[in-house]
């Protein structure tokens, strides 16, 4: 199976937003990311945050 990247720079603003408003840490999303079967490190979320790195989505729908 091929996996997609979403590529909007927006996206990496969006997420932090969301984060902040729920009061978690980068580790935190990325551990309950991983508890629903995501591969993702802290440290890889966290490029996406920054815009560095694109996000799979699946991952993506991890987080809705």
């Amino acid at each position: 199976m091929n996996r997609k990247f979403l590529t909007n720079v927006d996206i990496g603003n969006r997420l932090r937003h969301y984060r902040k408003i729920r009061n978690l840490t980068q580790t935190e999303v990325a551990s309950k990311m991983q508890t629903h079967g995501s591969s993702i490190t802290p440290n890889g979320y966290s490029k996406i945050e920054r815009n560095i790195a694109n996000i799979f989505f699946e991952d993506f729908i991890i987080l809705q």
